[in-house]
């Protein structure tokens, strides 16, 4: 076990380490383009004090002004890890948000996710053949997965198809442990947006399993069912819940359809596109009399926290696998957490990461 100060240590040397960098070649142009989007008004102003003040002062300076609130939790996190890889990965990822791209690279920055990415723009089919679902410039080719090992077919981006069916976000295998979607598995899949998690886990859970995603922006679930519609053997266990999860049922939220970047809120937008109505997973379960669930996959733009707080009865009595995102808020790396050790269910858990930017860290949990 790690103390605060152990922690720290490691931490800060990880960083001081890497600070002399200069990478001109570790951006994920596919999903940003070539410069990374405009950054905020702090971000403006680090990035400014960093080129007049020397590195090996003002990182470290700004590690402890950033993340010293969130420490203890980080510690926490740290130590609660069942591996080390896990470990390792949980300081790196931290250590990336800190410093950033041009002087950190992730584990998956290596030759062979290029060669991976450029395997999955060789499974588009026809790039004339596309939805424009009108978010950060993305296009969604039609790609044929069979070539990968899937009966897929999908409308979808080659770094999405990259980071759910080659690098596998929502399965954890490492060493000896393994944590997936299996045969006959009840998944829920919050966060469905445009319908490749739910593709993914209904071919891991065949013709007795069932997936139910949650996924309430219109115009993702257009998409959502344009890419069921091409696989009708897959659709036929998948049901789509057009609701979003939270800690309470019936809360009712207005939206602005602004595909994956839709804005939210418990209050009346100007112009807003519609409105829906919340619902907790353990109301979800006693709606749908469900005997079982096997695995919860959460990534639903910060809200994760609250979304588990609703599943604390489902936790409870079926114990599911998890496999929770963890990236949208600094807290959310440790207070997730908090809430499923609160529990005391005998959870082992697991830290992964995806991509070679500061997206898609992933808590995997499991019981004994």
């Amino acid at each position: 076990m790690a103390t605060k100060k152990e922690f720290k240590k490691l931490l800060f040397t990880e960083v001081k380490k890497n600070i002399n960098n200069n990478y001109e070649d570790n951006w994920d142009y596919e999903l940003f383009g070539p410069e990374p989007r405009k950054q905020p008004l702090e971000k403006r102003i680090n990035n400014f004090l960093s080129k007049i003040i020397p590195a090996g002062v003002f990182i470290p300076f700004l590690l402890k002004l950033r993340f010293n609130k969130h420490i203890d939790g980080f510690v926490n996190l740290y130590n609660s890890l069942d591996n080390s890889e896990s470990k390792l990965l949980f300081l790196q990822v931290l250590t990336y948000r800190q410093i950033g791209h041009k002087k950190y690279k992730l584990p998956l920055s290596n030759k062979t996710y290029w060669e991976n990415l450029q395997l999955a723009e060789r499974l588009i089919v026809n790039k004339n053949e596309n939805i424009n679902p009108k978010f950060l410039g993305f296009i969604l080719y039609k790609h044929n997965l069979k070539e990968i090992g899937y009966p897929i077919l999908l409308y979808f981006t080659p770094l999405g198809i990259l980071i759910d069916f080659i690098i596998k976000q929502y399965e954890y295998n490492v060493e000896n442990k393994l944590i997936k979607a299996e045969k006959d598995d009840v998944v829920l899949d919050c966060g469905g947006c445009w319908g490749d998690t739910a593709l993914f886990f209904s071919n891991e859970i065949g013709d007795n399993g069932r997936v139910y995603s949650f996924e309430f922006i219109p115009s993702n679930i257009d998409i959502f069912n344009k890419n069921l519609a091409l696989n009708p053997y897959l659709a036929k266990v998948v049901t789509i819940i057009p609701n979003p999860v939270w800690n309470t049922s019936n809360q009712k939220l207005f939206y602005i359809d602004n595909g994956p970047a839709s804005m939210v809120s418990n209050e009346e937008l100007k112009n807003y596109s519609g409105f829906t109505n919340t619902i907790s997973i353990d109301d979800f379960i006693k709606k749908e009399n469900l005997l079982k669930v096997d695995l919860i996959k959460m990534d639903i733009e910060g809200a994760e926290l609250n979304a588990i707080q609703g599943a604390k009865e489902t936790l409870i009595k079926y114990r599911p696998k998890l496999a929770i995102a963890l990236y949208h808020n600094l807290s959310d790396f440790y207070t997730i957490l908090q809430f499923l050790q609160s529990l005391n269910l005998g959870y082992s858990f697991y830290f992964q990461h995806t991509t070679i930017h500061s997206g898609e860290s992933v808590l995997f949990a499991q019981v004994n």
